[in-house]
């Protein structure tokens, strides 16, 4: 039998009429674009002093020693590879357990803007282009030629990049709106990426992968999830896919791209679902800074 449990009241938040998250394609407004978002933070926290007694909490639920010394005392390596993430307005979702897993197994991770920064960071072993909305301010990463030359440059010396969903977008070749309006991107896969106000992904998925990858060996199983609104002209089914999807909406296809040492994709990994991910992809890494060093000897 389930337990039974009484509801608990803690008060509430009242609404703000003149403070609200605008919404827009895929969701509401981030908060790396929502120039309210301190405003409004600052209101609802100053009303929750008033409105709100969480003292409850702390009678109700009790934390586990023993859960929250395992999580602290995790198994870390030392920092011993340099992880450039892109960060900013056009790529802002990250799994916070993904970067976790990478710190973890010995990951120093190290921010940059593909829409500010003209140069990447120095002596980076390795590129995670997250999810966003590239979308959105395409005309800006195209004008920002250093960046995007920068990071071809990067792929084409053998560095492992792991771009998926908004990082896939700025890896392809060609960013293509409903008005015919085309921005260049990175170009290291020669596809155009559309995006189509009636086309729209939102679904869990289960990946296997079939080939050899800087995130594992064949065969690992991976959970993820698609969120986008853009799609692929190309047909991925003929360019060598390394992953075979099931979604959960009962769909199987082939996805991800795979050059070199760089992986690209729509879905979403969630690293934790299999931990081998974040290990070999910091491996990998490593093989490349080695190899660089090598190479700047010779």
């Amino acid at each position: 039998m389930l337990p039974r449990f009484r509801s608990l009241s803690l008060g509430y938040l009242p609404r703000f009429s003149d403070l609200n998250i605008s919404e827009r394609h895929l969701g509401l407004l981030t908060i790396e674009e929502n120039v309210q978002m301190t405003q409004i933070s600052d209101a609802y926290l100053k009303s929750a002093e008033e409105t709100l007694d969480l003292r409850p909490l702390t009678t109700k639920f009790e934390s586990s020693e023993k859960v929250i010394c395992k999580i602290l005392n995790r198994l870390k390596f030392p920092r011993t590879i340099r992880l450039g993430v892109a960060k900013d307005k056009a790529f802002c979702f990250y799994y916070q357990q993904n970067l976790n897993f990478l710190e973890d197994a010995g990951a120093e991770l190290v921010y940059f803007s593909p829409l500010e920064d003209t140069e990447l960071p120095q002596d980076l072993d390795g590129l995670y282009l997250g999810g966003g909305y590239p979308e959105n301010f395409a005309r800006q990463l195209t004008e920002n030629d250093e960046m995007r030359f920068q990071i071809l440059r990067c792929a084409q010396m053998g560095m492992p990049i792991y771009a998926e969903c908004g990082g896939l977008i700025y890896v392809c070749e060609k960013l293509l709106f409903e008005d015919k309006s085309a921005f260049s991107m990175v170009g290291i896969f020669p596809y155009t990426i559309k995006w189509d106000k009636n086309y729209l992904a939102i679904r869990y998925v289960e990946i296997r992968t079939t080939r050899d990858t800087i995130l594992g060996p064949k065969g690992l199983l991976i959970k993820g999830q698609e969120f986008h609104q853009t799609r692929l002209l190309d047909d991925l089914e003929q360019q060598g896919c390394c992953y075979e999807v099931r979604s959960s909406t009962n769909e199987q296809f082939l996805e991800g791209l795979y050059t070199k040492n760089v992986l690209a994709s729509y879905m979403h990994l969630y690293f934790p679902s299999e931990e081998k991910i974040a290990n070999q992809f910091v491996f990998q890494c490593k093989k490349y800074q080695q190899e660089k060093h090598v190479y700047s000897k010779t």
